[in-house]
């Protein structure tokens, strides 16, 4: 039927993609290959996809390799789910702005972190990209990859490839919803728009009817206090108070777009909802949280555990598979977010810049769907478009002065002389590791 390739098959992707075939289930008789530069564990990833199929006797040629250009080479669809440089560079992406003084909470979106993030998976992804322009030009590139936004936007800008972003956050207001109303998640539709993990919702439809107005009041219900805490989404209600638009995201992404991030974190009420939803930062040590170090075991014992048949697989639910049904066979289908170039879906943005809006599959053709929203809004997304821009010229061009002056107007820059220091110091361990892109 078709060749899907997963690049960094290596990761917590791809049994929930296994689980999606599965779950969309017409696209059997296709190749799923799946690509990693770690041999050792594409090897365990590959022989519990083969167990897995086998098992459940379905159609599904399972290859793997080490090579990007035989996992590229004649592939119709391909996902990018790729963390240059592991958890080592991940370390330094959290632990060096933090010596500065840089709060995040996340750090692989937007922030310093966000930034040095960039700085490995845009040449990595681009590369990818390429390879892609000289071994399967008419594929469809799907990444997964953060930051997002500077990753789609290089690709699209700088390549010929078609490309877009998936990612679960819009789903955040939805489940939200969900329990503040007390109604099947399935039967709730979100109109949203803006940057990956800093979309606004314009309007929530509840079995064809619209219940903005209900969920908010709601949202500020004491009665439902908990629901809110628990989602988080203390600072979602905070910024509704000053928008009168509904962040899509929970606290976890959100709260890192805006220079309060510090207020919040020390905030009695909120700074310790904050902290305990991070799972990336330890913060009474101020470094990586030892958890994620953990994962790399608890992801093998989890392989094993489904090689075996002791554990079934669930579904990514991140669209992707639903993306390559509906264009393989010509249905259509409306999906809530999609990252693709902006070209006024969002006035007042730059026509360049990669966005989230919802988008119609129809006629084989991806078309994405308009978002208005509020000009006080538009001005932070513009903010973070065009550090996004600078960010992506200077990774492509190499200049690392373009990428600092990307970081300088970052709302979590504590001042000028920490970018220079949190870019030096990181550029020094990146050479060090024999990181350098």
């Amino acid at each position: 039927m078709v060749k899907v390739s997963l690049i960094g098959a290596g990761s917590h992707f791809t049994l929930g993609l296994l689980g999606d075939f599965f779950r969309v289930n017409d696209l059997w008789g296709s190749t799923f290959c799946l690509m990693d530069i770690d041999e050792k564990r594409l090897k365990v990833v590959e022989s519990t996809v083969r167990a897995v199929v086998e098992r459940r006797g379905k159609e599904l040629k399972v290859e793997a390799t080490t090579s990007l250009k035989e996992a590229v080479e004649g592939a119709d669809f391909i996902i990018c789910a790729i963390r240059a440089g592991g958890i080592d560079a991940l370390r330094l992406q959290v632990e060096i702005p933090l010596k500065y003084g840089a709060d995040h909470l996340v750090g692989d979106t937007t922030g310093p972190g966000g930034i040095l993030k960039a700085l490995l998976e845009v040449p990595a992804v681009l590369k990818i990209a390429r390879c892609i322009e000289d071994y399967s030009p008419k594929a469809l590139l799907i990444n997964f990859t953060n930051p997002m936004t500077p990753v789609c936007t290089a690709v699209s800008l700088y390549t010929k490839v078609n490309v877009i972003g998936l990612c679960h956050g819009v789903y955040h207001i939805v489940k939200l919803a969900s329990k503040l109303l007390n109604v099947d998640s399935r039967e709730i539709s979100v109109h949203a728009g803006g940057l990956n993990h800093f979309t606004w919702t314009t309007e929530v439809v509840y079995r064809g009817e619209s219940v903005f107005s209900v969920l908010v009041k709601e949202l500020f219900s004491p009665s439902k206090y908990d629901i809110v805490e628990k989602h988080p989404y203390l600072i979602g209600r905070e910024l509704y108070k000053v928008f009168r638009v509904l962040p899509t995201l929970s606290d976890r992404h959100f709260a890192e777009f805006f220079p309060y991030l510090k207020y919040w974190l020390n905030h009695p009420k909120y700074g310790p909802v904050l902290k305990k939803v991070s799972g990336i930062i330890d913060f009474e040590r101020m470094r990586l949280s030892k958890y994620i170090a953990e994962r790399k075991e608890d992801f093998a014992s989890e392989l094993s555990a489904v090689a075996r048949g002791e554990k079934e697989i669930k579904p990514l639910g991140e669209y992707a598979l639903d993306t390559i049904s509906s264009l393989v066979h010509d249905r259509k289908l409306k999906l809530l977010a999609i990252n693709i170039p902006n070209k006024g879906l969002i006035s007042g943005l730059p026509s360049e810049i990669a966005v989230e809006v919802p988008v119609v599959i129809d006629g084989r053709k991806i078309e994405g769907v308009s978002v208005k929203l509020p000009d006080a809004v538009k001005a932070w997304l513009r903010l973070h478009s065009e550090k996004y821009l600078l960010l992506v010229k200077g990774i492509v061009e190499g200049s690392m002065e373009l990428v600092e002056q990307a970081m300088v107007p970052d709302p979590l820059t504590p001042s000028l002389e920490a970018a220079e220091n949190i870019l030096k110091e990181y550029l020094s361990e990146l050479k060090r590791l024999g990181m350098m892109p």
